[in-house]
């Protein structure tokens, strides 16, 4: 299942959907990494490195498709993010039902800062992916749409064709408990990133 009649307008209505194999980076992508990326395309850095294993933040969703085609990857549909974090039986979070916590995510404004990836193993998936609630949210690859739900396909899902915004997802440091739900969504403006908003990778799998 996909969604949830418990949270906001646009998580609803819940629907089965079914999507092709796919492999999700375990953690976010780091400041080194996206600087080293950076300098590989002859652009700018602009992250302070002595902290190089935060996740990188103030990434547009445009900079952030780039980073993962670098690397023969691109950025997860929505469906698929809420698969990983909600793993097949449903989860609330991405650890399971229990609420959040300070061990579990990094939330609330805690410490007024991301923590480094991988900080907080207790709030890892039963498949091992990391900080997929909390810490930062992530870009997803699909537009927003408040009533997209009501028309998604029920196979690997792609987002509408057009929109203003893209989707993104998890929850931050700064966010409230409820934004940490692996079936809440959220949205900002693709040109520009912020600094409670970072970004992992997929590819498709092929067996």
């Amino acid at each position: 299942p996909m969604g949830s009649n418990h949270g906001l307008p646009d998580e609803s209505p819940v629907h089965q959907i079914s999507i092709s194999p796919f492999a999700i980076d375990r953690y976010e992508v780091t400041r080194i990494a996206y600087e080293t990326f950076l300098v590989a395309q002859g652009r700018k850095a602009n992250a302070d490195l002595r902290t190089p294993n935060l996740p990188a933040v103030d990434v547009s969703w445009t900079d952030a498709m780039a980073y993962c085609r670098s690397r023969s990857m691109r950025l997860p549909t929505e469906a698929e993010w809420e698969y990983a974090a909600r793993g097949p039986n449903g989860r609330t979070y991405p650890w399971g039902n229990s609420l959040p916590n300070a061990s579990l995510a990094r939330f609330g404004g805690q410490g007024r800062t991301p923590l480094n990836i991988g900080s907080l193993p207790q709030g890892a998936t039963l498949e091992g992916v990391h900080d997929l609630a909390g810490n930062v949210a992530e870009w997803v690859q699909d537009w927003w749409h408040p009533t997209y739900y009501g028309q998604s396909p029920a196979n690997n899902p792609q987002g509408p064709a057009e929109g203003n915004y893209r989707v993104t997802r998890g929850g931050s440091w700064n966010q409230p408990p409820d934004a940490l739900r692996s079936s809440a969504r959220s949205y900002q403006n693709p040109e520009k990133g912020a600094g409670h908003i970072g970004f992992r990778c997929v590819q498709s799998a092929e067996f």
